[in-house]
């Protein structure tokens, strides 16, 4: 029972609380009249502040700077343009002195063909030390170095230092600068383009009647090379000796109709615009089995021994003439009557410079006369294309037109009065 009325004391309090706590809010919550007047605020009042003053800032001074000098400058020096790169000058070893040292090996450059003189034949303007023929360059006696650049392999500049030192090798230096040459790489006598008898490799097909048919077919297999050569120090003076070996044959084209045999050592040179050759020269003539079969036609034997002598000299860049004489001190025969004396003259003109891939036009004509044959004339015209490098074997390739009038060019055939036109294909030395 005490526990119960603890409780029921306790919560009498809560309710009489509660209820002073409603009856508050229910009177400050009623709202004012209207016009009842606002119960004053209670405001607080605050000093006023002190007048703002303005500080006195002390009066502004400029300050003084010392007057400008102008420094004296030294005199400026005059700009230069950039110098352009010296290149080493050209040198070649001078001539061996007793006790004298070997100075710097040379430097090898290509002439442009424009620096090359003209009355210098371009086939020969090239040495094998890169020097230029005419304009006199002093020999080195320890040969020609390449430059040291090394070029890409199979390149044309690769293989002309190989070429430059491949002839390096096959030279030997004499006395005052002068040099001897094994095997050299040009001829100083060129085999004139239209002398039929002369060393080339070459075939041509032609209206020649034979006794087969209507048309003769033409070839010749051989070629000239040089084998020394002595080339003297200022003075473009050369000589040279050369050896041949051509087999010109005539075919029905089925059956072989003629055939002449030739060899013959020739010893040349060349100065400035002249070349010429002396020498000696082996013919001999063989006519064909199917051709004695077939006609019965006696053989004959036809072989002379010649001394020739010939001279030509370039004129205007791109013309030669040219004149051969030649002596038979040997000549066997059997049906004509003994004529030792021949000769010939004769012109060309082409460009004697290399020609590139498109190659140039070309003229050749040729006049023989033989004393075997009475002296009577035999023409022999061409006029073609040419491809022409002249710093390698065989540096000539012809495509031809060709007319012949005149006594047989064979040896057999003497006495038989020829007159036809040809197509022909030709690789001269």
């Amino acid at each position: 029972m005490s526990g119960f009325g603890n409780t029921a004391i306790i919560l009498r309090g809560v309710l009489v609380a509660l209820a002073v706590v409603f009856a508050a809010t229910t009177l400050l919550a009623q709202p004012l009249p209207p016009g009842a007047p606002l119960p004053p605020l209670d405001i607080p009042k605050v000093a006023a502040p002190p007048p703002l003053t303005t500080p006195t800032l002390p009066p502004l001074t400029t300050p003084t700077l010392p007057p400008l000098t102008t420094p004296t400058l030294p005199p400026a020096r005059p700009t230069l343009p950039p110098a352009k790169p010296t290149l080493p000058p050209l040198t070649t070893a001078p001539s061996l002195v007793p006790g004298a040292e070997p100075t710097q090996p040379s430097i090898i450059v290509s002439p442009s063909p424009s620096l090359i003189p003209h009355h210098v034949p371009y086939g020969n303007a090239l040495e094998s030390n890169g020097s230029i023929v005419g304009m006199n360059p002093q020999a080195s006696p320890y040969g020609a170095t390449p430059l040291s650049t090394n070029f890409l392999p199979g390149s044309a500049e690769d293989e002309y230092q190989k070429e430059l030192a491949a002839r390096e090798g096959f030279r030997r230096y004499t006395w005052e600068d002068a040099y001897v040459s094994t095997l050299p790489p040009t001829l100083l006598w060129e085999p004139p383009l239209a002398v039929n008898r002369d060393p080339r490799m070459k075939a041509i097909y032609s209206n020649q009647p034979n006794f087969r048919g209507s048309n003769s077919l033409e070839t010749s297999i051989g070629g000239t090379v040089g084998l020394i050569r002595y080339t003297t120090a200022g003075h473009d003076l050369k000589y040279q000796i050369d050896i041949f070996g051509v087999v010109n044959t005539r075919l029905s084209p089925e059956d072989v109709i003629v055939a002449d045999y030739r060899f013959g050592l020739p010893f040349t040179f060349q100065w400035n615009w002249w070349s010429g050759k002396i020498g000696y020269e082996h013919t001999s003539s063989h006519l064909g089995d199917r051709l004695i079969r077939a006609t019965g036609q006696q053989i004959n034997s036809q072989a002379k021994d010649e001394v020739v002598a010939g001279l030509s000299r370039i004129i205007y860049d791109n013309w030669r003439v040219y004149g051969e004489m030649a002596y038979a001190f040997f000549d066997l025969n059997v049906d004509r009557r003994p004529g030792p004396f021949r000769a010939d003259v004769g012109f060309e003109w082409y460009m004697r410079q290399p020609t590139g891939f498109w190659g140039t036009p070309f003229v050749a004509g040729n006049v023989e006369w033989r004393q075997d044959q009475d002296y009577v004339p035999n023409y022999n015209a061409q006029v073609g294309w040419m491809w022409r490098n002249p710093y390698q074997r065989f540096g000539n390739c012809r495509l031809y037109a060709q007319y012949y009038s005149g006594a047989s060019p064979y040896y057999q055939f003497y006495n038989q009065r020829e007159n036809f036109a040809a197509f022909g294909l030709a690789f001269d030395y």
